[in-house]
């Protein structure tokens, strides 16, 4: 970079160009670097969570979350899994753009959210778990 010297004892274009350096550098750093990984989309909210079935009505179902914490609820046959999804983000804050819904046994990833809990083989007193990944 060519140095600029002024010997007429001005230098008012090399402060301006210094202030304007400084006050670029106390600006926050955008995310259009290549270098940083981008964050992932959020999940769309559009899944409602479904109503709790009343007393012997519904599969009772067990989750285990992340942290450890173990949630019950009951569900119908028919709710979507977007809504279990959508339960499970408001009662326990699962992020699902990088968590995944899992049962247990035989261990298999419910990946489809416009499925029933039926469709995919979910039934009562089932234990599911919320893994990393999606």
């Amino acid at each position: 970079v060519p140095s600029r010297v002024t010997t007429d004892g001005g230098g008012l274009d090399d402060d301006a160009e210094i202030a304007r350096a400084i006050a670029a550098s106390l600006e926050p750093p955008t995310r259009t670097s290549p270098s940083r990984p981008s964050e992932p989309e959020p999940v769309p909210t559009d899944w409602a969570v479904p109503e709790e079935p009343g007393p012997n009505e519904g599969i009772a179902l067990a989750f285990r979350v992340p942290g450890g914490g173990r949630l019950q609820r009951g569900f119908r046959a028919t709710d979507a899994v977007g809504g279990v999804e959508a339960w499970l983000a408001r009662e326990a804050g699962v992020d699902f753009a990088r968590h995944s819904l899992t049962v247990a046994f035989p261990r298999r990833r419910l990946t489809d959210r416009g499925a029933t809990l039926g469709e995919c083989g979910v039934g009562d007193k089932t234990a599911l778990s919320v893994e990393s990944g999606r």
